[in-house]
């Protein structure tokens, strides 16, 4: 023992430098591993919580009346029990009717009042005037106190029941999750309701015995990767628990986007996870082959001296132990570096031993082979290629060829995370590829050195042509040096071309799919209806930015159809799409309506059919559909004419900015037997501020409603942009025709393709059509029936917080804010591509540890042909020379080899990856 300690301690240096590098080698991948769990964890936290609040929410609804709260209650605690910390809320809403304010009567526009039950309040809600209610007491919310002009001392009656209203309150945050949804406490209106008004539960009961229970769930801690599972799970189980306890028709439901908030974390978490296979691929067979050659070379030190030993008669078991000895403790340090990293990193120590002890007993394991076969090797052996070493490297390089192959097409055909789970085998296709190739460099290597140093016989000079002879039979250059060099370029290339992009791309991809930088999607009516507001950008209260204010404007977004494809419709303003589509405006067309001042003047004549006399009681009645700046319709009653063959000027004030698309008569359903005044024609002039049009109408017993349409070219083909996955679909090209089937339209819309694009805000790469909102609004009114309308608010801001405020501040509906940090992966994507940045950095720090290492060993090598050569006139100049130019161009065709493999391989597999990383991850 004491020998085999002084015979390691002759090669003390080499030994240090090989424990180094298995205790770098063991650290990087068990820190690496600390802080891939720690960005992933802190991605799913940071993901689940940047979503909206609807998103991270389970909301169960039931009756206030009928249904059972202590069976909900321990159906909630059921599902989840104690593996998912969960924040759970139950409150009672009802919208009542307001019969009166203190005597005063209402304001003539509210007829009706929202009425919350909520003990837990004073939580989510701060005083502002008064104190909270008690008994039959009552407090508003300050939106609902402004609307409503009231204050503490009031009396609000609702249902012949008095609230005396003694507080006003306001949210502390109006978007939280507590208020599932519900506008009323950020904006003061609920569709035409005002409040909400704060009151007992027995004051509520005694107003309206139909409110609603709400339970609202939301998770109580930061979600992490583990607790995805459990909490999905807990999902599942609540709502076909909701479903048992929904019996006799109850309307009990389980609404909100947490589940699918969870499924988008838990995909992006895998692909994340699955992004950094290639550089811990490359790490290992990097490291491994510096380990390897670091380890043969200390083994080819202490050759002569075994080789000594066993002609004394030691035996191959006794130099193994010695070895093993040796390389014990190298993996000691190693597993102390490894654990000491991972938990530098973060990580517990028990759960950084694990990590650390697989690095390093593969460490000792591989050390201890290659050094017993190096020094059990025959003393002055040469290292030569052989058939043997060829067939090797050829049979390596099939193999990685084929896994390559395997691999590429699966991360071809389904991703990263095909079932929500890492796809380590598709992530590893690019590190597979890159290893292959660098084998194929090393293979071609040897033959490459032969034939160029054949050719440079006749050049003057020796000294290259004998180190391209050496390059040519050296094993130890051939395959470890140029491999390692050719990994590390070709790992280096693939990240500059493929990754370096690929967190851009994804962030473009994402803002693709918001199609601005604030989108509300707001609950309301998909088409005009008279009872319920049209949504209108103009009276959104959004603030200054330091480059100007927001741009706000309306959309439509619905699902179309063409034959049996389906897709999305997003109608925006002209301006907007064609510079988003990147789009001529004169391709688009887009459709012009009247312009009109600030009142809209009409001439109508209405006159029964010639030679019959119309009733004096007969009228018409006028409606007059405008488009706002967006295009988005908007519809008013003008008032009615009498069928008596005159003239009638009417008019109605108008918004700035409004112009007209349509005027529409309409005339009361036949009774009995038709009458003259069942059949007529109508004359109407529309006065706008630049010119006037004349419309002819008709109305008779088959129709009794009909417009006049004052927006260019309806009768036309509308212009519309379709996605590349839309036009694969259908085999579209520009200048083709192609009907789009929209739900709320009376008859398809006939369109023709002017533009195929990658993406369209709105739509992202997915399949979709964009057309201008104002020619859908006039296709729409042409067609008859009902008219889209605008059920989304988009905004161009750099004040993505603020305009999102605003926006459900002016919300009478349930709103959803959607931004590109809601529903996108960034949290968890651009992490892992800057972790993936510093392992390709590291693999090239080894691969030129590696290189040093193979070309240390092959100067020591050479000493032993040093006399031979200066016996055949090599001076100690020329030899130094031809190992500089043996190394230099060793270096140069790794180098050249891994740039050529990485630059092909970044653009076959690189946009796979980048759509992998997109693929499932928006919601």
């Amino acid at each position: 023992m004491l020998f085999a300690v002084r015979r390691a301690a002759q090669h003390v240096g080499q030994l240090v430098v090989l424990g180094a590098v298995a205790a770098a080698l063991s650290g990087t991948l068990a820190g690496a591993t600390a802080m891939i769990d720690h960005a992933v964890d802190g991605g799913v936290a940071r993901l689940v919580a940047d979503a909206d609040p609807m998103d991270r929410t389970l909301v169960i609804d039931a009756p206030a009346y009928g249904s059972d709260p202590k069976s909900v209650d321990a159906a909630i605690q059921t599902a989840f029990g104690s593996t998912v910390r969960t924040a759970i809320a139950r409150s009672t809403w009802t919208q009542a009717p307001l019969d009166d304010i203190a005597g005063a009567g209402a304001p003539h526009d509210i007829t009706s009042i929202v009425v919350v039950a909520d003990p837990d309040i004073a939580d989510h809600a701060a005083l502002t005037q008064g104190t909270w209610p008690t008994g039959d007491e009552g407090a508003i919310s300050a939106a609902g106190a402004a609307l409503l002009r009231v204050a503490p001392g009031d009396t609000i009656v609702s249902g012949g029941v008095p609230i005396p209203l003694v507080g006003v309150w306001r949210p502390l945050d109006a978007a939280a999750a507590h208020w599932a949804g519900e506008p009323s406490p950020g904006s003061g209106r609920d569709g035409s309701s005002v409040g909400p008004v704060l009151v007992g539960a027995s004051v509520l009961g005694a107003i309206d015995q139909g409110g609603r229970l709400r339970w609202t769930v939301t998770p109580s801690h930061a979600m992490a990767e583990a607790s995805i599972a459990p909490a999905r799970a807990g999902i599942a189980r609540l709502s076909a628990q909701i479903d048992q306890l929904n019996t006799g028709g109850l309307g009990m439901r389980v609404t909100g986007g947490w589940d699918a908030t969870l499924a988008r974390a838990a995909a992006a978490a895998a692909s994340a996870r699955s992004v950094l296979a290639i550089p811990v691929v490359l790490l290992v067979v990097v490291g491994a082959l510096v380990l390897g050659v670091l380890a043969r070379g200390v083994g080819l030190r202490l050759r002569d001296e075994v080789d000594l030993l066993r002609r004394r008669g030691a035996s191959r078991a006794a130099v193994l132990a010695e070895v093993a000895g040796i390389s014990g403790a190298v993996g000691i340090v190693a597993l102390a570096a490894g654990t000491l990293a991972g938990v530098l990193a973060g990580s517990p120590p028990t759960a950084a031993l694990g990590p650390a002890l697989l690095s390093a007993s593969a460490a000792f394991v591989l050390i201890t082979a290659v050094f017993t076969g190096a020094a059990l090797s025959p003393p002055g052996a040469r290292d030569d290629v052989t058939r043997q070493t060829v067939a090797g490297i050829a049979g390596a390089a099939v193999l990685a060829a084929v896994l390559a192959a395997l691999a590429a097409a699966q991360l071809l055909t389904t991703g990263l995370a095909p079932d929500g789970s890492a796809d380590i085998a598709a992530a590893a296709a690019p590190a597979l590829a890159i290893i292959a190739a660098g084998l194929i460099g090393a293979l071609i290597a040897g033959p490459v050195a032969a034939v160029a140093a054949r050719a440079a016989r006749g050049l003057r000079g020796l000294a290259g042509v004998l180190a391209l002879r050496r390059l040519a039979r050296r094993a130890p250059i051939v395959l470890a040096g140029v491999l390692s060099l050719s990994l590390a370029a070709g790992a280096a290339l693939f990240a500059v071309v493929a990754v370096a992009g690929a967190g851009s791309a994804a962030g473009e991809a994402t803002a693709a799919a918001v199609g601005a930088d604030v989108r509300a999607v707001y609950d309301t009516s998909p088409i005009v209806d008279a009872s319920s507001p049209a949504l209108d950008a103009r009276g959104i209260d959004v603030p200054d930015t330091d480059d100007g204010s927001a741009h706000v404007y309306t959309a439509f977004v619905s699902m179309i159809t063409a034959g049996q494809v389906s897709g999305r419709l997003v109608a925006l303003p002209a301006a907007v799409l064609t510079a988003e589509a990147q789009v001529a405006a004169s391709d688009l067309a887009p459709g012009a309506a009247l312009a009109l001042g600030d009142t809209l003047e009409l001439e109508v004549t209405a006159s029964a059919p010639e030679g019959l006399v119309a009733p004096h009681a007969a009228r018409a009645s006028i409606r007059a559909w405008f488009v706002d700046p967006s295009g988005a319709p908007q519809t008013a009653t003008v008032g009615t004419v009498p069928v008596d063959r005159r003239a009638h000027r009417l008019s109605v004030p108008v918004r700035a900015g409004d112009r007209l698309a349509a005027v529409e008569a309409s005339a009361p359903a036949p009774s009995g037997d038709p009458s003259p005044a069942d059949e007529m024609q109508l004359q109407i002039v529309a006065h706008g501020s630049e010119h006037s049009a004349s419309l002819g109408l008709t109305l008779d017993e088959g129709r009794r409603l009909d417009r006049g349409v004052t927006i260019d070219d309806v009768d036309a083909q509308a212009d519309v942009v379709v996605t590349r996955a839309f036009a694969d679909a259908l085999a579209l090209h520009p200048g083709d025709n192609v009907s789009l089937a929209l739900g709320t339209l009376a008859k398809p819309v006939s369109a023709r393709v002017t533009a195929v694009r990658d993406r369209l805000p709105g739509i992202g790469s997915a399949r979709g059509v964009a057309m201008d909102f104002t020619a859908l609004t006039g296709r729409a009114l042409h067609l008859g029936g009902s008219v889209p309308a605008a059920d989304q608010i988009w905004a161009q801001t750099s004040d993505v917080a603020g305009v999102s405020a605003a926006l459900r501040a002016a919300a009478r509906t349930p709103v959803r804010i959607v931004t590109a940090t809601s529903i996108g992966t960034a949290a968890l994507i651009d992490p892992m591509l800057k972790l993936m940045t510093a392992g390709v950095a590291i693999v090239a720090l080894l691969a030129v540890v590696g290189f040093a290492a193979v070309a240390t060993t092959g100067i020591h090598d050479r000493r032993e042909e040093t006399m031979p050569l200066r016996a055949f006139g090599f001076t100690s100049a020329q030899q130094k020379r031809s190992t500089t130019i043996e190394l230099s161009v060793s270096a140069a065709l790794a180098v050249v080899v891994g740039v050529v493999a990485g630059t092909v391989i970044a653009v076959w597999l690189g946009p796979a990856l980048v759509g992998a990383l997109t693929a499932g991850g928006l919601t």
